[in-house]
């Protein structure tokens, strides 16, 4: 796979551009939401070049890892409020817990039931105790279907590429499919240069993704996801690590009715590894000063998801205080906005660009 995500890792936003994963994470976060409503943090395996997650960001704080260096690079860039390391999800261990673990179509990579079997034990790890697991793989052996396909793009600087997706039809019995991958780059200069890789996919039927997951100790739900896109719905296992007591859902549940202030920072923007507002945000998240109950969140620097990432806090946990904190480049104190321009305009361009 060093062609695909390695040599040609830079094209990605060219082959798959990230605004066509809106709905799909939309309807990801819909069903997260649903069953686990107080999730705060996640962890993606094999997050790839951050583009599901670059629209999960405003709703969790999203660490993510792949085992490619040079697609992380890529997600660095577009999510860099986001955590980022380089792993195996097989063998993945960060020494700390999430409320979430998410595994996308990069679950497709197990090609065997040891290396399935070792992702979920990668993601129980990871897990508070009543923390959920999403996997999605593309299909399973009741939903694939062979077939080809073709997507790609051009930038402004007159590079473009196509990429020829072929799929073989899956052999009886047999727990993997090849899939082929032809792509015609243009470079910059108008030259076209042509490359291919073979890869091989895992396909389980839907009662070994279950079996294997009730194996590694998860409680499994199976929903179909809903798509408005010209596919069949992909099969989303949704596995949950039984609860000691301690899971977030019953936490936060005792804090219904405690009143609560919401502290609000924003990511990193304009080139800055750092952001101090979300630093602070976060070191704030969880505590209780005077009674009141602080609830930290980092919002996206992006004009169209900032506001309706703040609406859905909003909504979540019904602050009677909000304090928004933000980042002015030059300044030696803390101090306090006295006039709002209500105005979506900047000299700079947001993370969004």
């Amino acid at each position: 796979m060093s062609v695909f995500y390695g040599e040609l890792a830079h094209l990605w936003p060219l082959v798959s551009p990230v605004e066509e994963y809106a709905s799909e994470a939309a309807e990801l976060l819909r069903v997260l939401r649903a069953v686990a409503p107080s999730a705060r943090t996640l962890l993606e395996l094999g997050s790839g070049g951050g583009h599901v997650a670059h629209h999960l960001r405003h709703a969790y704080d999203c660490h993510l890892t792949d085992l490619s260096a040079a697609m992380l690079e890529l997600s660095r860039r577009l999510n860099p409020s986001c955590a980022h390391s380089v792993g195996d999800m097989r063998t993945l261990d960060l020494g700390t817990t999430f409320d979430l673990v998410l595994a996308h179509d990069a679950i497709d990579y197990m090609t065997t039931e040891g290396d399935l079997r070792a992702a979920f034990e990668t993601a129980y790890r990871h897990l508070v105790p009543g923390g959920l697991a999403c996997f999605v793989p593309d299909a399973i052996c009741e939903t694939y279907e062979a077939g080809a396909d073709v997507s790609g793009g051009d930038d402004a600087d007159g590079r473009g590429v196509r990429l020829l997706e072929w799929s073989e039809p899956a052999g009886a019995g047999g727990t993997t499919v090849t899939v082929h991958y032809g792509f015609l780059v243009r470079g910059a200069d108008g030259v076209v240069s042509t490359h291919y890789e073979r890869h091989t996919s895992g396909l389980f039927p839907q009662a070994t993704w279950e079996r294997l997951l009730e194996a590694s100790g998860f409680e499994v739900e199976v929903v179909v996801e809903r798509t408005d896109e010209d596919r069949a719905g992909r099969t989303l296992f949704l596995a949950r690590k039984p609860s000691d007591g301690s899971a977030s859902d019953r936490t936060t549940a005792s804090h219904a009715h405690e009143p609560t202030v919401l502290v609000t920072g924003f990511e990193p923007f304009g080139g800055e590894s750092t952001n101090p507002s979300a630093a602070i945000a976060r070191a704030l998240d969880g505590e209780c000063i005077e009674g009141r109950r602080v609830v930290g969140r980092v919002l996206p620097v992006s004009f169209t998801a900032a506001v309706p990432a703040l609406l859905d806090h909003l909504a979540d946990h019904d602050p009677e205080l909000v304090v928004a904190l933000g980042q002015a480049g030059g300044r030696a104190s803390i101090a306090v906005e006295r006039v709002a321009i209500n105005v979506a305009d900047a000299s700079t361009a947001d993370n969004d660009a």
